[in-house]
């Protein structure tokens, strides 16, 4: 339920997160978009300033020439105050940089369909609860066969049954295509009644047979005795002429009567078949199920002797299901599957099995049972065994075994105590999910829900898809990871859905108590971050997860590692998703499909704590002192807005390994390592672009992008509608409370509810009255703000790059930008934020900038004459750009920040490399201070940290490990630091504004 960890079978440390591995070399350079690592940006690449008219001199340049030069001709770093503050001219005015221009309009692309149609796919409800189906109407005319018993028992119980409209329609379109057969799984009285109830009211075909079944006691006493006295006709001939009438019957595919009844084996599916070889009319089978109660997974048996006389919970006999009729009727929901068409089926088949009336019988009888449980598998799961059956199951299997001998035989302990320990360790794993675990789970988090939020956002296309993927095999879902609500949303989601929750990966600092009974019992497993050099830990992690994954169950991992502290989505850890993917590979698992999803925030519960950590402060571990110093949170009734979960596109890993090589345990070592961390950034790229445009990362975004304290009103209106129309232009998610008014993002009411939003997480202020309103937002409000932005930035990333470069550019009184070197900056700038975003993995960076340029000019920002090879801006596309380079910048300053800084504290050596990070944070906060640093969510703990990870891939810095603590120095070919002062040189260019 938070940071996965990582395995043995993992890439090594570093590889997934961009941070290099320690060792005494340098890290070699690697690429996180996947294609073949470019030469250094730095050193190598094309200066951009080549468009610059001659004797125009650079800024800069400008801007060094008068600092002492070191031996190597890099300027030297000047110290805090000798820093000067950064004013720009253009044009012979003088304008501090951030400096509002509230006389600039600022142009909204008018080219993008602004049309209200982004609520298609979502529903917007107070819980997260679907809305309630039909139940069964209770017919107004019985029929004549009915007795008062039956009739009692529809009026009292089957009336209250779920029947989606939807599912009725199924059956009416069935019967326009032929001569319609209910096909039941199980033989059960109560059923039948219940089906032909449903099918007078709905005015259905009704089964006017059914094998093994004794109709006697719903029916009037006259019938009984007629039938008692009449010879019984023979059944397999009754289903023949039903059908050769186009009347309709029922089969039950199986039945656990103890004594048996004469007539319910026959060759009815043979009989249709043959049926079907001589009539042009189609028979469709339709098959049907009945779910009594909303459980959401199958308990485990508990005593045979009871399972005998009474049936199962999923096989009843007749008194239990009584029982069940007469406890859950009002929670039962009737199913329809996908109708089958049998001359359809039949000649799908091969020639062997289509002209074998036998063999084409069972292959129907295999498919009408795969169809079944595959419905009854998505909604109240596969079947399970007992935890503690899987214990012994996993602890006999002989690698284990071996594993546990090798362990005996290196430490000198017996194998009876290496046994004793693995179990213990093995049972501290698993998880123990229950119906009644689940129920206590959900009766707390409704609690929650209703106390502090004000509702769900639900990606209802999204969770429909969900039900035809999980009917081929198991689910993986990988969620983007914000905050620990994540936990609670999608399970308590999928369970309010009548859908099979997930067991749920957790970190073991989880297992605290009361936290980890509860979500042990919910389908929660905990394992250790670290496990790297525990052959039989990582052995008994993936045997435990391959038997999850063989019963069919779904899995939820987060593979980011922990919650994402600025907002963005982070690099994926692989481990476990490695041990998915093995198992997957060798095909020891049925098929399984990945299902990236985003979970997103209006405003976020852990805020506070998360800004403490991004501007320096320690993490708190998890505790139950924590669950109650943030039960606060409860204070705010429903203060928290909407809870937003959005779904994308299932995908089978077989078939995705398979396309990159990964076939097997045969497979190239590389090729496995290559195709693992595809699928990680695969899915984690989905995923973030999955995350919904809220109506707060909207407002952040906008109070952030002019750099400045304040912004007005209505700059704030337009930043907003600007950022909106570009995020649509890209494709993006919106909740359903953006765009219903025709034409414009938020209307005022909207606008309002998200600035009082960030005015209780005092990331806003208000200040002034109605006509001169001004938004302010300073030091650790921003970082706040950040957060926000944070969430939609992915939707903004491409135009936000190319306009800080224009801007960069057009600083030098450029009338035209050449296209090839825009090309050029934009590549350095691409591979700069590499690691800042996942987003784009996997894409060259060529392709990425002519996507986002013609994106570009489809919104009107600026206009490309391909035959002289230049690009335009038109002075009304100025303060747009403006707006979304300021996305962007901070960035940019903490790159410029960071490596001015590390000029100066490297020289001397080595540094620990947590006392890196924090005196580099240090230093940031005193150059806000004093006004050398603009933009304060530019001091941030993890930017710092990405700052020093890009450079050691880039080869400029190295890492290495002394006595357990990570040094980190300048390399040997950049010891002079020149690159360091190319790098300050460069971000400092990006900052310029006209």
């Amino acid at each position: 339920m938070s940071d996965t960890p990582e395995s043995s079978a993992a890439p090594r440390e570093g590889e997934a997160t961009g941070r290099p591995p320690t060792g005494e070399t340098p890290a070699p350079r690697r690429e996180i978009h996947l294609v073949d690592p470019p030469t250094s940006v730095l050193v190598n690449a094309a200066d951009w300033t080549t468009t610059v008219p001659s004797g125009q001199q650079t800024a800069s340049a400008g801007a060094n020439a008068d600092a002492p030069k070191t031996a190597a001709g890099a300027a030297e770093p000047r110290s805090d105050a000798e820093q000067p503050a950064r004013i720009e001219t253009t044009n012979g005015n003088a304008r501090a940089l951030g400096q509002v221009d509230e006389t600039q309009t600022v142009q909204i692309p008018t080219t993008v369909d602004l049309s209200p149609d982004a609520t298609a796919r979502t529903s917007t409800r107070d819980s997260l609860n679907a809305p309630e189906p039909e139940r069964t109407p209770h017919p107004q005319r019985m029929l004549h066969r009915w007795g008062f018993i039956g009739w009692l028992m529809g009026k009292l119980f089957f009336s209250k049954v779920f029947f989606a409209k939807e599912h009725v329609e199924r059956i009416r379109e069935a019967s326009k295509l032929g001569t319609v057969v209910y096909v039941m799984r199980l033989r059960s009285t109560v059923n039948f009644l219940y089906w032909n109830y449903a099918f007078m009211a709905h005015g259905l075909p009704l089964a006017r047979f059914a094998n093994g079944l004794r109709r006697y006691f719903w029916q009037p006493i006259r019938m009984i005795l007629r039938r008692l006295f009449s010879r019984t006709p023979d059944p397999v001939n009754t289903l023949r002429e039903l059908t050769s009438t186009n009347q309709s019957s029922a089969i039950f595919l199986r039945s656990h009567a103890v004594f048996g009844t004469p007539d319910f084996d026959g060759p009815y599916l043979r009989t249709l078949v043959e049926l079907q070889r001589d009539s042009e009319r189609p028979v469709v089978l339709v098959p049907l199920t009945l779910l009594w109660g909303k459980k959401n997974v199958r308990d485990v048996p508990r005593s045979a002797l009871v399972d005998t006389l009474l049936g199962n919970q999923d096989e009843p006999r007749t008194l239990r299901r009584l029982w069940q009729v007469l406890r859950h009727s009002r929670r039962s929901h009737a199913v329809v599957s996908t109708p089958l068409r049998l001359d359809a089926f039949l000649a799908q088949q091969d020639d062997t099995t289509r002209n074998d009336n036998h063999r084409a019988a069972d292959a129907l009888e295999g498919e009408l049972w795969d169809r079944i449980e595959g419905e009854r598998r998505v909604r109240i799961g596969p079947r399970r065994q007992h935890f503690l059956q899987i214990r012994r199951q996993i602890l006999e299997q002989p690698n284990i075994r071996a594993l546990m001998q090798q362990q005996a035989d290196e430490t000198g302990r017996s194998v009876d105590a290496v046994l004793r320990r693995t179990a213990k360790t093995l049972k501290k794993m698993q998880a123990q999910m229950s119906s009644r675990g689940l129920a206590r789970l959900k009766s707390v988090v409704d609690k929650v829900w209703r106390r502090i939020y004000r509702g769900f956002e639900i990606d209802e296309a999204g969770l429909e898809q969900l039900r035809e993927a999980g009917r081929q095999g198991p689910l993986v879902f990988l969620p983007t990871h914000r905050s620990h609500i994540d936990y609670l949303v999608l399970s308590d989601l999928l369970v309010t859905r009548g859908l099979l929750p997930p067991h749920i990966a957790a970190g073991i600092n989880l297992s605290f108590w009361p936290m980890g009974w509860l979500f042990r019992a919910a389908g929660a497993f905990f394992i250790r971050r670290r496990y790297q050099g525990d052959a039989l830990y990582s052995a008994l992690l993936k045997a435990y997860v391959g038997e999850i994954l063989k019963e069919g169950h779904y899995l939820e991992i987060f593979i980011e590692g922990g919650r994402s502290r600025t907002g963005k989505v982070l690099h994926p850890k692989l481990g476990l998703l490695s041990v998915i993917a093995d198992l997957c590979a060798a095909g020891e698992v049925p098929p399984v499909h990945i299902v990236p999803l985003s979970i997103g925030y209006e405003r976020l519960v852990e805020l506070r704590s998360v800004t403490r950590e991004l501007t320096g402060g320690d993490k708190r571990p998890e505790s139950i002192g924590g669950i109650l110093r943030g039960a606060k949170v409860l204070r705010s009734k429903r203060g928290y807005g909407y809870v937003n979960v959005q779904f994308g596109e299932a995908f089978e890993v077989q078939r995705f390994l398979g396309e990159r090589g990964f076939i097997g345990p045969e497979s190239n070592p590389e090729l496995r390592r290559r195709a693992i961390r595809s699928l990680g950034y695969h899915t984690l790229t989905r995923a973030g672009r999955l995350t919904a445009v809220t109506p707060t990362s909207l407002v952040a975004s906008a109070v952030l992008a002019p750099g400045t304290r304040g912004i007005p009103r209505e700059l704030l209106e337009q930043a907003v509608q600007l950022f909106a129309v570009v995020a649509k232009s890209s494709g993006a998610r919106f909740v359903t409370r953006i765009w219903r008014t025709e034409g414009k993002a938020l209307d005022e009411v909207q606008l309002e509810e998200a600035i009082e939003l960030l005015v209780r997480d005092e990331a806003l202020a208000v200040r002034g009255g109605e006509h001169d309103r001004i938004y302010v937002s300073e030091d650790q409000a921003r970082v706040r703000l950040e957060y926000y932005k944070n969430q939609m930035i992915a939707h903004l990333l491409g135009p936000s790059l190319i306009s800080i470069v224009l801007r960069a550019m057009q600083s030098r009184d450029l009338a035209a930008v050449d296209l090839p070197s825009l090309r050029d900056a934009t590549r350095f700038v691409i591979s700069l934020v590499r690691l800042h975003f996942v987003e784009n993995a996997g894409e060259k960076p060529d392709a990425t900038f002519e996507r986002w340029l013609e994106q570009m000019v489809d919104l009107e920002l600026v206009r490309v004459d391909e035959g002289e090879g230049l690009v335009y801006v038109d002075d009304s596309c100025v303060a747009s750009l403006d707006l979304l380079a300021g996305l962007v910048e901070g960035t940019m300053e903490t790159y410029s920040a960071c490596a001015r800084a590390m000029l100066q504290m490297l020289r001397g050596g080595s540094r620990r490399r947590k006392e890196l990070e924090a005196e580099l944070l240090g230093r940031l906060h005193r150059w806000h201070l004093t006004g050398n640093l603009r933009r304060f969510e530019s001091c941030q703990i993890p930017l710092v940290a990405v700052v020093i990870d890009w450079l050691c891939e880039e080869g400029i810095l190295t890492q290495s490990t002394d006595e357990g603590d990570v040094k980190v120095s300048l390399a040997r070919p950049h010891a002079d630091g020149r690159a360091l002062q190319i790098l300050v040189e460069r971000a400092e260019r990006l900052l310029i504004k006209r």
